[in-house]
């Protein structure tokens, strides 16, 4: 569970109001909004007011460990959650990389001098990509996630998980295929980048590549 993660269930579960994180931190409220939205994410500021403010569980905050009973109830959740959006921030991080490097070398090609890009896209975008992924599916998404399936049964939820990040690929497969066309080579990109969540038991090319 990321920092962002552990953050948000501590504010949850000990049920602090956001004004009184502005009270407290002279941090505004819409500022603590954003970070706890996914919108902006929390700085040395937000981890310092809440490490000292809520000192019993600066452990727990900073590293995920000994929480001292502290049980959020979404635990179960962010259990099936978290991996899945892992991956899932994984292989959307290598396909927009892929498809800018496409977009690159097709106006290259075209010698589309002046809307091509001026340098290539480099690998590390993607890893910035995948942070910033991943910090959007952990903060936001996983609200929803929860809400759609509070009267889920536990054993249950890892199923639920993956049909909804199956819709998420699904959609994005949908965007591109409407962007694109059905016989653009884009489509069949993301078709196998997102493989693994589109057919259960497949892998995609992404995690094939890491292990």
């Amino acid at each position: 569970m990321s920092i962002e993660a552990r953050a948000k269930l501590l504010i949850e579960q000990l049920r602090i109001p956001q004004r009184e994180l502005e009270s407290k931190s002279g941090i505004s409220q819409q500022v603590w909004s954003k970070a706890l939205n996914g919108k902006q994410r929390l700085n040395s500021n937000h981890l310092e007011f809440l490490c000292k403010e809520y000192s019993d569980y600066a452990l727990w905050l900073m590293t995920g460990l000994n929480n001292l009973g502290l049980t959020p109830a979404g635990a179960k959740f962010i259990e099936v959650f978290e991996p899945l959006a892992k991956k899932f921030a994984e292989s959307m991080a290598e396909l927009e990389y892929v498809m800018e490097l496409e977009k690159y070398l097709t106006a290259i090609e075209e010698e589309d001098v002046f809307d091509s890009p001026t340098s290539s896209p480099m690998p590390s975008v993607r890893k910035l990509k995948f942070a910033e992924i991943e910090h959007q599916l952990i903060s936001r998404d996983l609200n929803e996630f929860i809400k759609k399936n509070r009267s889920t049964p536990e054993d249950d939820l890892e199923n639920a998980a993956q049909i909804y990040f199956f819709e998420k690929a699904f959609n994005v497969l949908q965007q591109n295929q409407d962007e694109y066309g059905k016989e653009h080579k884009i489509l069949i990109i993301t078709g196998r980048m997102l493989g693994e969540f589109l057919i259960p038991g497949s892998r995609s090319n992404v995690m094939e590549a890491m292990e």
